[in-house]
């Protein structure tokens, strides 16, 4: 897992990318085969890093063209929002794919552990960026 990368390092990233560099946004860029699982150990160690800092922020994951994640992976990232929603100050969530089985996966995702944020799946980073800027009022 990489930080704060190039447009190239995100078109060419191999492992998940977290981007801190444009807080309280906080974007990530999955790699179109996957992410191992030690990769996405390791993603979801970094993120609730960051997230239980306490800090209002807005989340973006950028799945386009990704391959699905495994019954693993599902696991690891319910795992995530159980462990970081209770102290987390995250006033949006929105997630970029182009497959209806990934939309499929984000809404298992939700209904398994049901969230306080806004939250939406998008066609475009664009579009998700737009959406989620009406909740940037802190």
């Amino acid at each position: 897992m990489t930080q704060t990368p190039s447009a190239e390092a995100l078109a060419q990233s191999r492992s998940v990318v977290l981007d801190l560099s444009r807080l309280p946004l906080i974007f990530t860029r999955w790699p179109v085969a996957g992410p191992t699982e030690l990769e996405l150990q390791q993603y979801c160690d970094a993120l609730s890093e960051v997230v239980l800092r306490g800090e209002p922020h807005v989340f973006l994951a950028d799945t386009t063209g990704c391959r699905l994640p495994s019954p693993q992976q599902v696991r690891m990232l319910l795992e995530l929002q159980r462990r970081v929603e209770p102290h987390s100050r995250c006033l949006a969530q929105a997630f970029v794919s182009d497959s209806a089985a990934m939309n499929a996966v984000f809404h298992s995702l939700r209904w398994l552990h049901l969230t306080k944020q806004a939250w939406c799946v998008s066609p475009t980073v664009p579009a998700a960026e737009d959406w989620l800027r009406g909740y940037l009022r802190f």
